[in-house]
């Protein structure tokens, strides 16, 4: 549409020049016919002619292949024609889009914001739009229907709502600011065009660093993180209707105009809030078989329903490079039996050498495992312990008041098993808990469920002294003590017939995080105890690591591990020295004297070829490591927490489902993602910048092949094996297990002590041992244990084997002779 205004003599040119949007002012020449000062009418007929392009494309609509009769898609029952209306029916309101945003930005640039004729067709064209927006989000609405997913219903919406949940950025285009060396130029869609490419290339980025992966994993690594990026598509109402049409690749459909920018803002910033779950499932489909029932999106298996196959190590070595702490690598598991038996492997350094310890973690995972082991913390209490104060009521002594922290926990009636183990081992723990449980009326006449369960709870205690000094040798006196009919009644609307009950305060003097950190150690070994991971599964992995040829990728085989172990090679850097801290772990847990002697007969060089290969194929996975670390961290528990104090609210996994999502989350996650693009950018190789394991190789004289384990010498000239050890057999059981002997009793003395000697127990141990070459590799087979102090003293014995770790004779020897008997401790 033209203007119908004519010029008259004297005209000045309205157009509007940016940054400061001040009129023009030059003059007009009239003679012309020109509205505009001549470089102005020029750049207006340029622009004119380029809104007028998609102005009649949607002038030439074909508008029998969209429906906009709300009722009659309220009818349809064919998910197939749904698509295809959606996808019309959006290439339509992308042509709206486009003629109104250009039809704004000519009336506003060219004519002030006051030509009328400009203005009714704006309107016409807005209700234009409006309705087939309404008609649109019907659409998705009842597709959603069809695949059983809850939407909104369009008829209670307004303008502001049904513009949030289709995403449709209508923003006034007088916040588009044209550079100020040009003002003449039209630079509108460009500008939005060069944003497109710049999201598409920062969020398939991954691309470039598939080439750090080798060729094994290249096409698994590139695989999931399209999956992904497909999974944040399906979350989203208006996006399902799309994705099972059309397009084989995601990147290009992304870079269709049926794809807003707006929208591909709102996929950008859902991709990087992933959750740790989310991420591994994607993985793990990544190795699944073709055969399992799934659906082809954008050229990728899409999968219905998770794998309850055995454990796919190769997708937990992906997912390591991702989630490096161990804590983050709990979040993405969906099966608590599966986790111990990765935890164990990664206890003993047969795998996943990467994730950090647990006492470097800076967030608990005690959420994570209450919620594999179907636990729910109902209530919370941090610790209380005020200032000591005077009080008149104990005649103006000092006084000092203690409430230690707690939780009220609660399990369902179907998982008893895992309640009784529980609650057995942390009644043990009488120094760090104090536990009061409860179940179900109609359970308690059998007397089974909860056998010799505590009936009172000290909540509270305190101790008084004549002067502040004397506070600290005072005697604490339990003053505020909890009856299990008291907590019923407390906790009367809790009464489910179908949950069991606990309370559980701390004994340490520790915060609620810390209560929450060993309660979940405790929750953790209750799930060891229930199901014992096969020992062919942990000696196969113990076997695979000692064989040269069927060593993982990273490399750290017989020759390989012991060189790095050994020094064979230096490199200056942290990195090296903490792989280097990590090998010789591996080799002082499962190596013997046999292997280091025979690694000794080798040539230097051969030696030290070996220990390069083994550090190169390190230095790969430190490469891939780097350009994944923080790609998904604020899907992490960490990761919420940070969106938390950030932005003073929670953030729900499941927004921008629905509705968009707003402009703080949406700025904190550009920022982060383009400060990790840059980085990902200097880390691939060629490098400007070296990193920390760049460092030139050095080939030290000296090379130190003596540990630990081998000053006790060696028997057999074998390698090592994997001996299964029963201690119920080894120790008879009659005396150990028999009635009576399970609990500690106290002398008169007050002093804690064991019917069974401490004495004996050492002595039968360390007899049980001595058939052993002190080379072997033990595995301690607990499976015939029961649950008694006494067994859990006699575990104490054999060093940290709460895991049923490998270790050598020699080193469980050792441990048992400097073992101290934990009643004289109590």
């Amino acid at each position: 549409m033209v203007s119908t205004r004519n010029p008259v003599a004297g005209a000045t040119c309205p157009a509007l020049i940016p940054p400061q949007n001040l009129p023009c002012g030059k003059p007009v020449n009239v003679s012309k016919q020109h509205t505009w000062c001549l470089p102005h009418h020029k750049a207006e007929r340029k622009h004119y002619h380029t809104y007028k392009r998609f102005s009649d494309e949607l002038d030439n609509f074909d508008h029998s292949s969209v429906c906009t009769d709300l009722n009659y898609i309220k009818s349809c029952g064919i998910s197939e024609t749904l698509s295809c209306w959606a996808t019309h029916l959006r290439r339509k309101l992308s042509l709206y889009d486009k003629v109104i945003r250009g039809r704004e930005y000519h009336h506003w640039r060219f004519y002030g914001g006051g030509d009328p004729a400009h203005i009714c067709y704006l309107e016409v064209l807005s209700a234009g739009r409006r309705e087939t927006e309404v008609a649109l989000l019907a659409v998705n609405r009842r597709h959603d229907e069809l695949y059983g997913v809850t939407s909104s219903d369009p008829e209670d919406l307004d303008d502001e709502e049904v513009a949030a949940i289709l995403g449709w950025d209508t923003a006034p285009p007088s916040d588009i600011i044209v550079p100020e060396e040009d003002p003449y130029a039209d630079q509108f869609e460009e500008e939005r065009r060069r944003e497109r490419s710049r999201l598409i290339q920062q969020l398939f980025a991954f691309r470039k660093a598939a080439l750090l992966h080798g060729e094994d994993t290249r096409a698994q690594f590139i695989d999931y993180m399209e999956r992904i990026v497909i999974l944040a598509m399906l979350e989203r109402s208006g996006m399902r209707p799309l994705l099972h049409a059309g397009a084989k690749d995601v990147e290009d459909f992304l870079a269709q105009d049926i794809v807003t920018l707006d929208e591909l803002k709102q996929i950008y910033v859902a991709v990087h809030l992933t959750t740790p779950q989310t991420i591994f499932s994607a993985i793990n489909d990544a190795f699944r078989s073709a055969d399992d029932p799934h659906d082809v999106v954008l050229g990728r298996r899409i999968y219905a329903e998770e794998s309850n196959d055995e454990i796919c190590f190769a997708a937990w070595d992906l997912f390591e490079d991702v989630m490096p702490c161990r804590h983050c690598a709990l979040q993405g598991c969906q099966r608590l039996e599966e986790w111990t038996r990765i935890e164990r492997l990664a206890t003993l350094s047969l795998r996943f050498l990467n994730w950090q310890s647990e006492d470097v973690a800076s967030f608990s995972r005690a959420d994570t495992l209450f919620h594999l082991s179907g636990v729910f913390a109902e209530r919370k209490w941090e610790r209380f312990s005020p200032a000591p104060y005077k009080s008149k009521k104990h005649g103006n002594q000092w006084v000092q008041i203690e409430r230690p922290a707690g939780l009220y926990l609660k399990l369902p009636l179907d998982n008893a098993d895992t309640y009784h183990r529980f609650l057995h081992i942390i009644q043990s723990l009488k120094d760090h808990f104090s536990v009061l449980p409860w179940a179900p009326a109609f359970t308690e006449a059998t007397g089974t469920l909860i056998p010799r369960a505590p009936t009172e709870l000290c909540a509270s205690r305190m101790r008084t002294a004549w002067t502040l000094e004397g506070l600290s040798y005072a005697s604490w006196e339990e003053t505020d003590t909890m009856h299990e009919r008291e907590a019923r009644e407390l906790h009367a609307t809790s009464r489910d017939p179908l949950v069991l009950h606990m309370i559980v305060l701390d004994r340490t003097n520790g915060t609620l995080a810390r209560l929450k950190d060993n309660l979940a150690l405790a929750f953790l070994f209750a799930e060891q105890l229930a199901g014992e991971t096969p020992r062919a599964f942990v000696a196969a992995e113990m076997r695979k690591l000692l064989d040269g040829r069927a060593a993982p990728d990273w490399g750290v085989a017989q020759a390989g591990l012991l060189g790095i172990a050994c020094g064979a090679i230096a490199v200056e850097g942290k990195s090296f020295a903490q792989f280097r801290e990590r090998c010789v772990k591996v080799v002082e847990t499962l190596a013997d004297t046999n292997l280091v002697v025979l690694w000794r007969s080798k040539k230097a060089k051969r030696k030290q070829k070996a220990a390069v290969e083994c550090w190169e194929k390190w230095k790969r996975r430190l490469d891939r490591m780097a350009c994944s670390k923080d790609f998904f961290y604020l899907g992490t528990e960490e990761g919420h927490t940070h969106l938390r104090e950030k932005l003073g609210r929670t953030i729900s996994p499941t927004e921008g489902a629905l509705v968009k999502y707003d402009e703080d989350i949406s700025r904190e996650v550009f920022q982060r993602a383009l400060h990790r693009s840059e980085a990902v950018e200097k880390m691939l190789p060629p490098r400007a910048i070296p990193m920390d394991w760049d460092g030139e190789i050095g080939y030290p004289e000296e090379i130190s092949d003596t540990f630990a384990f081998m000053r006790e010498g060696f028997i057999e000239e074998t390698m090592a094996t994997i001996v299964e050890t029963r201690f119920r057999d080894a120790l008879d059981g009659t005396d150990l297990f028999a009635a009576g002997n399970e609990e500690p009793r106290e002398c008169s003395c007050g002093k804690r002590r064991d019917n069974y000697p401490w004495r004996i127990l050492k002595a039968k141990l360390l007899a049980e041992f001595d058939r052993r070459p002190l080379g072997d590799c033990v595995l301690v087979d607990m499976s015939g244990w029961p649950e008694s102090a006494a067994c859990w003293r006699a575990k104490c014995l054999c060093g940290n084997l709460y895991y049923d770790q490998v270790s050598t004779v020699g080193n469980i020897k050792e441990s048992i002779k400097n073992a101290i008997n934990p009643s004289d401790t109590m």
